[in-house]
């Protein structure tokens, strides 16, 4: 836990007037190793205050990741949808089937929203090409879909629009590489920061032996 500002203040006031006032040390002795006992005190908050930022820094990161995380999965729902229209000769049918290119070209932009249109233009094109086909038709693009170890089209459909929204919220995609320096750092000034308590610890507790001797 920090020491208050209040106690901090304390302490120095204490000190102070000891060394002002001599004649009424008894009446107002400052304690034991005050310099000492505030730079400990001074290292565990500095402590405190690095570990906070590592967590802060933390965060950040894991949510840029996730975002990254979630170009890559609506590229490939849009992938697994267009594959089962591939041999579709129908201009809807091949209208799903390069529908995947701007998901991609967006998606290599990290372009959270164009992304997000981009794939709901997609399921829509793969709606209206399934819309339009026979039963026999259909039977034969959802089998293929099943073949290639994915649903039937109308849950493809689904899943795309449902990763259209989550990388519509990817918003931090493109900082993870800056948001992983940033957690370096704050890592490495969290393992600086360490070090200090120790040291200042051990002189406050000699200063503490020595004033008791």
């Amino acid at each position: 836990m920090k020491i208050s500002t209040t106690y901090r203040a304390a302490l120095v006031a204490a000190s102070a007037l000891s060394i002002l006032a001599p004649t009424q040390a008894l009446a107002a002795e400052a304690p034991a190793c005050t310099t000492e006992n505030i730079a400990y005190l001074n290292s565990q908050d500095k402590q405190e205050d690095a570990e906070a930022e590592v967590a802060t820094a933390q965060r950040a990161y894991d949510r840029a990741k996730e975002d990254r995380e979630a170009f890559d999965d609506v590229k490939h729902a849009a992938y697994g949808l267009a594959l089962p229209f591939g041999g579709v000769e129908s201009s809807e049918g091949k209208a799903a089937f390069h529908s995947v290119k701007k998901v991609r070209q967006a998606a290599d932009r990290l372009d959270a929203a164009a992304t997000a249109d981009a794939a709901v233009a997609a399921a829509d094109a793969g709606q209206k090409a399934y819309d339009s086909m026979s039963d026999g038709e259909k039977r034969a693009v959802d089998r293929d879909a099943r073949h290639r170890g994915g649903n039937e089209v109308p849950e493809l459909i689904m899943e795309l629009r449902s990763q259209a929204e989550a990388v519509r919220k990817a918003t931090t995609a493109a900082d993870v590489e800056a948001r992983r320096t940033d957690l370096d750092t704050a890592v490495s000034e969290k393992a600086e920061a360490d070090k200090e308590v120790r040291p200042a610890r051990d002189a406050y507790r000699d200063c503490l032996v020595k004033s008791d001797s």
